[in-house]
């Protein structure tokens, strides 16, 4: 598959989706049903899932342009994600409910304005929400993003993928394995994480992904549970006993996430996300144009989401220093972080 893809690079021919390429090749392969089956359960986890993204919305030359693989067990935090949170916000005074709608800069620093909380003022502001929140445009840039990172913005797109944890009052499936997941064509729970395993008690993690994750988070808990059942029964057999407890994400329709993982689409490279982050501050302050303002001592302000809920309670207000900090007072730095791990202190991710 990566050599058809370079060959139509090399001969000047436009990207195009995974989905047009990848069928084929496996085709061609003419394996036999258990190992096809096989191949394409791990295309489901390794890439589609990976990106929260289908084959068709994929991009032949650059979708793994930014791959990276992890075992399992990397990212298996004991008590959730939430301890991490906690420990890094050690010292800071976070302020809830405090949603950014507006970033201002002039030649006097920045200004960041929210909904009915006052403004906040700074010599610099480190701006680090999702790329979905960017690509809505539910902040307001003032002077706007310059055209070459809207447009970056603009080329890479935000997949959905859902978690939907499951607990029972036993265990019934006989693998000990991580993964007790099951092939399917549209990738419709078919990705089961056996959390048995890591924390001893039955639970079960499956993920889905794009249009069928849409179309979940707009049903109640009963019908996404009815929809698991239906697929676990069919592995497990009838007498499968229904979850005593049940918890999902909706990341499509909160706010502050709108969606969870990037991908690249085609016509889409690497190189966008390093136009649309830059990583060297030096080269965020050239392309900018920022002006080179001292911060007053070693006061940093930083607005990030926190909280709890089946929404989250959006972005926060957080500060380090020595003194106290009101609302329009001017201030060290700003960051404005959402981020979806810092959102859910009740949903293990």
């Amino acid at each position: 598959m990566k050599l058809e893809a370079e060959c139509r690079r090399d001969g000047g021919r436009r990207d195009i989706p995974l989905s047009r390429i990848l069928p084929r090749v496996l085709d061609e392969m003419q394996l036999d049903p258990k190992t096809r089956a096989g191949v394409e359960f791990f295309i489901d986890t390794s890439i589609t899932q990976a990106y929260a993204a289908d084959q068709k919305q994929l991009s032949l030359y650059n979708w793994d342009d930014d791959y990276t693989e992890l075992f399992l067990a990397l990212w298996i935090v004991p008590d959730g994600y939430i301890r991490i949170v906690e420990a890094m916000t050690k010292g800071l005074d976070i302020r809830l409910q405090h949603a950014v709608s507006e970033i201002c800069r002039d030649e006097n620093g920045v200004v960041v304005k929210t909904r009915g909380n006052g403004e906040f003022r700074a010599s610099y502001g480190v701006v680090t929400v999702p790329h979905g929140v960017l690509a809505k445009g539910h902040i307001k840039f003032e002077p706007k993003l310059p055209a070459w990172k809207q447009e970056a913005i603009n080329r890479i797109r935000t997949g959905l993928s859902d978690k939907f944890w499951f607990h029972f009052p036993r265990k019934f499936w006989k693998s000990n394995k991580a993964i007790v997941g099951r092939p399917d064509p549209d990738g419709k729970w078919s990705l089961w994480v056996n959390f048995e395993k890591y924390h001893r008690e039955p639970v079960l993690l499956c993920f889905n992904r794009t249009g069928y994750a849409a179309k979940l988070e707009k049903m109640s808990d009963d019908k996404v549970v009815d929809a698991a059942m239906h697929f676990l029964r069919k592995e497990y057999g009838r007498r499968t006993p229904e979850p005593i407890a049940m918890q999902r994400s909706k990341w499509g329709l909160n706010e502050f996430s709108e969606g969870t993982l990037t991908h690249l689409p085609p016509g889409a490279s690497s190189e966008d996300h390093r136009t649309r982050t830059p990583r060297r501050p030096s080269t965020l302050r050239r392309r900018l144009d920022l002006p080179r303002v001292q911060p007053p001592g070693r006061r940093r302000v930083m607005v990030g989401s926190a909280g709890g809920g089946e929404s989250g309670d959006g972005p926060a207000v957080s500060r380090c220093g020595q003194t106290d900090f009101q609302a329009g007072e001017s201030c060290g730095a700003f960051a404005i972080t959402v981020n979806s791990n810092f959102r859910r202190r009740n949903q293990r991710s």
